[in-house]
């Protein structure tokens, strides 16, 4: 950039002739605009938060329990309750705390984005990519919720650009930061010890540069990583050594276990983390096929949800651009060597669980350089329609901008929750109309959240259990939605002979939530 593009319009110019190719003097102040572009798209979801997700409930319940110096509670690893908490000390409010923490990630990720971009290809794809993580819709609505998402989305766009970077250079600065980015992401979500698995392979078994390096410097380098790794999760890994007697990657991990074989861990740490089916060894012992299913079919289903929660715009862009650009410049290696992480996740941990496009949009922020580039492909295909005058000099960020308006769009239509909204209401009611220190019986976790209540799981079985458990407990107050009427059969007609009272009720769309007290028969 020259020394006249301090002002404003100078700026927005050079932005547009990057954008456009026809600028070669890019500086790293061009990432003001994807940031600034991120920050203003983001600010909208810290002013109108959407109603809290099951999974939240539980990292607030965890940060709650690191401010009171109790660690037993981080059930789930501790990196982004102890955001939620240390944020919290500013804002007083802990659900504002962790979006707080989601939309300031969410603004950092278009870095480690756009220099993933310029390392692989160039500075302008790397811009594109970096345009495209500020509007991508799962990269876009997880920046407004409570929940590990954007922060690990970040944490993965860093760890595989300092994974490229030791590539690349071999430097042991780039090993260190890798191996430290790594355990941060795995107190963010265990699974993310899968980077170090993959690194160490290519490091170890693929001469990592043009000349090749003694083995005994790949070593220092897969070692030095490790060591890192193991320096910073060492404490956790540690503190599950002493509470579960035995090493473990996650406490979750071990929850989730234990619920399949048979404890009700619900009661305790409500939340959709703790119903979801996982295959563990000694499942696979007793009864092999659910694995071999998983392993076979598993990364087909991985893939179609991958392209569900990517976009399948992006999705077809990133195969134009491998397959479809002539005389381009593929650095095969290096794109390989992104891709094996990706494979990795796609074969050997979205399998073994339940596979979602929440969870495999993980893998969208290293693969939006490869969109990024088909983009530039697909732009190189219609250049030579015989475009002339102001509109072929303009075509490059007019279609870049209908682009990212439709994702935009597509990211605010996908976090509407409208069925979750009744149930917040329900909740903040309770909170205002109801004393302090009662039990709440539900189905789901988000009206006790609201109303600062004990929750109790709503058993399964008839209606008359369900009261039978509810008076067991002294539970006062008990919420009935749409899918416990179809539950409890003829429940209009046995509430009044059972002593339940309605309070009042609340309905959007098809979601229909009832607070009733529990009064005598």
């Amino acid at each position: 950039m020259n020394k006249s593009s301090g002002s404003p319009d100078n700026f927005l110019k050079d932005t547009y002739w990057l954008v456009s190719g026809k600028s070669a003097s890019f500086t790293r102040s061009m990432l003001l605009f994807p940031m600034l572009l991120a920050l203003l798209l983001r600010l909208p979801l810290l002013m109108w938060p959407e109603a809290i997700y099951n999974d939240s409930t539980i990292y607030v319940h965890a940060a709650k329990g690191i401010l009171r110096g109790n660690w037993s509670e981080t059930v789930v690893p501790p990196f982004y309750p102890m955001l939620i908490a240390f944020t919290n000390s500013m804002c007083g409010d802990f659900e504002l705390s962790g979006i707080l923490v989601s939309v300031v990630f969410g603004i950092l990720l278009v870095i480690p984005v756009f220099y993933l971009g310029m390392e692989l290809y160039s500075a302008r794809v790397g811009m594109i990519a970096a345009l495209l993580a500020a509007v991508q819709p799962y990269l876009f609505k997880y920046s407004g919720s409570v929940l590990t998402e954007s922060l690990y989305y970040t944490l993965i766009a860093a760890i595989v650009l300092m994974a490229m970077r030791c590539l690349n250079t071999g430097k042991h600065i780039n090993a260190a930061l890798f191996g430290t980015l790594t355990a941060i992401g795995y107190l963010v979500r265990p699974e993310a010890v899968g980077f170090l698995i993959v690194f160490g392979v290519w490091i170890l078994f693929f001469t990592p540069a043009k000349i090749g390096w003694p083995f005994l410097r790949r070593f220092s380098l897969v070692l030095l990583a490790g060591f890192c790794f193991i320096i910073f999760s060492s404490p956790y890994l540690l503190l599950l050594r002493k509470e579960l007697g035995r090493w473990e990657l996650s406490k979750k991990v071990s929850v989730m276990m234990n619920t399949l074989e048979g404890e009700n861990s619900a009661e305790v740490l409500p939340g959709e983390a703790f119903q979801k089916k996982q295959l563990t060894v000694r499942s696979f012992l007793h009864n092999p096929i659910p694995f071999m299913k998983a392993i076979i079919s598993g990364p087909f289903l991985a893939l179609y949800k991958y392209q569900q929660a990517f976009n399948p715009v992006l999705f077809l862009l990133v195969f134009w651009g491998f397959w479809r650009r002539k005389g381009g410049y593929r650095p095969w290696r290096q794109n390989l060597f992104v891709l094996s992480f990706v494979l990795f996740f796609f074969a050997l941990v979205f399998p073994m669980f339940r596979v979602s496009p929440r969870y495999t949009s993980h893998m969208i922020p290293i693969a939006l350089p490869w969109a990024a580039y088909g983009f530039l492909g697909f732009i190189t295909a219609i250049s030579s329609w015989k475009i002339q005058g102001k509109f072929a000099e303009r075509a490059t960020p007019l279609i870049l901008l209908l682009l990212m308006a439709g994702l935009l769009t597509q990211g605010i239509e996908q976090r509407k929750r409208e069925h979750r909204m009744v149930q917040k209401q329900a909740g903040l009611w309770l909170k205002e109309n109801v004393p302090r220190g009662q039990k709440l019986m539900s189905r789901t976790v988000q009206e006790a959240f609201y109303a600062d209540m004990v929750l109790v799981r709503m058993p399964e079985g008839n209606f008359e259990e369900a009261i039978k458990a509810a008076r067991s407990q002294s539970i006062r107050f008990i919420i009935i939605d749409e899918k416990t009427r179809k539950q409890f059969q003829n429940f209009d007609k046995e509430s009044h002979r059972h002593g339940l009272v309605l309070l009042r009720s609340w309905e959007k769309g098809k979601r229909e939530v009832s607070v009733f007290e529990i009064t005598k028969p």
